[in-house]
């Protein structure tokens, strides 16, 4: 509390603000892809089409695949996050937190497809571990 009993942080309008820009960019963000499936239609997407497409078995199916694997890699993601940040703050080596951090920070920095396709060159058909379990 800042004094009294007055909070940190004021209820005022900018907070109403702030809440109704973060609104539009999601709105933005959620039309932005059935506005330009229209445009590049070259036809006019009208309401009862969208709704239509929305309501599609198959695109509620793949709706709720994504939705669900987007919900299992987070948490799997921070089941693994968690204990590895434990054992990196009890770590005394120094090079140890830097090669840890490195590595950690690879996927955020490496385009998606750049590692698809070095996966797809180390395992893929022709890759590096196929040739070893070739001659296997």
């Amino acid at each position: 509390m800042a004094r009294g009993d007055e909070p940190l942080i004021a209820h005022s309008s900018y907070s109403k603000w702030l809440a109704r820009l973060v609104l539009l960019a999601l709105a933005i963000l959620c039309l932005t892809p059935l506005v330009s499936l229209g445009v590049l239609a070259n036809t006019s997407l009208r309401f009862d089409q969208v709704a239509l497409i929305l309501t599609d078995p198959v695109v509620l199916r793949a709706l709720r695949f994504t939705l669900i694997q987007a919900a299992l890699s987070t948490v799997l993601s921070i089941g693994i996050a968690i204990p590895v940040l434990m054992a990196l703050r009890q770590i005394q080596y120094t090079w140890v937190q830097q090669t840890a951090r490195l590595l950690f920070s690879l996927p955020l920095v490496l385009p998606q497809i750049v590692a698809a396709l070095a996966s797809v060159a180390v395992f893929g058909q022709n890759g590096w571990f196929a040739a070893l379990t070739d001659e296997l």
